[in-house]
């Protein structure tokens, strides 16, 4: 079994988790079918928050982790990936 290492910042888990809960609230609320796929999404991005894991940034390798070392210093996850293809 793989173990997932956080790769998200705190502050970024917290909105994940607080846009997850009004979300999946909304969502539900609805009960038609674009509210199940709202709350749905909600869902999802709660358990984003609460794991600290998004599986998105670990397929583009980046990280918003604090002390990951992948972040550069301007704060923008991608242009850290986009400097490595221009200089390769």
């Amino acid at each position: 079994m793989r173990t997932h290492l956080r790769n998200m910042h705190d502050v970024e888990r917290w909105l994940s988790i607080a846009g997850g809960a009004a979300l999946t609230a909304y969502g539900l609320g609805r009960r038609q079918r674009l509210g199940w796929m709202l709350a749905t999404f909600g869902v999802w991005l709660l358990r984003r928050g609460a794991s600290g894991h998004c599986h998105t940034y670990e397929l583009l390798g980046v990280s918003t982790a604090e002390g990951s070392g992948m972040l550069p210093p301007h704060g923008d996850p991608l242009s850290h990936q986009l400097r490595g293809v221009r200089q390769g």
